[in-house]
């Protein structure tokens, strides 16, 4: 949890005493313990009504997306009988703007796997398809993982997925 607060400061003193979080989702059913879930205002259904599911899986710690009349974060008071609790497992935490932070949490929980990965794009009108090619198989002979995205197919190193 630790590693999310550059990005949500204000739970410091809330997260002392969480242990590290196994996984964020935001699939309630898929909530184990030690989980961080995030319930997010649906198109079609609203996630926080899946708070209470998500509680008694074992959520570790759950960020639910604020009103827009809420301009910080601070513990959601619907579920101030968790919250107030020092034993419950689990702190339900109103984020403003969550959607919008949802790449930076996850990247931050995750450690920043797209920081390892390096990125080359090849444009032009001819030979794209052959030099992703070359490239690819030349940087798996010298060791390398590689992926080629096209319109045909994705090829990671000897798997290949059409689409």
């Amino acid at each position: 949890m630790k590693r999310l607060l550059p990005f949500l400061t204000e739970l410091d003193a809330w997260v002392e005493e969480l242990t590290e979080l196994k996984q964020m989702t935001l699939d309630s059913r898929q909530v184990q313990a030690g989980d961080l879930f995030v319930a997010l205002k649906g198109h079609q259904v609203d996630g926080r009504k899946f708070i209470p599911n998500a509680i008694e899986q074992g959520a570790a710690i759950i960020l639910a997306e604020a009103d827009e009349d809420q301009p910080e974060i601070e513990l959601d008071p619907k579920f101030a009988k968790f919250n107030l609790d020092r034993t419950a497992c689990c702190k339900v935490v109103s984020v403003p703007r969550l959607p919008k932070l949802l790449s930076e949490i996850a990247g931050a929980l995750y450690h920043n796997p797209s920081h390892k990965l390096t990125l080359a794009g090849i444009t032009g009108t001819n030979g794209k398809t052959t030099t992703a090619q070359l490239l690819a198989q030349w940087h798996n002979l010298l060791g390398g993982k590689s992926a080629v995205m096209g319109t045909i197919a994705t090829v990671c190193t000897d798997k290949c997925k059409k689409r």
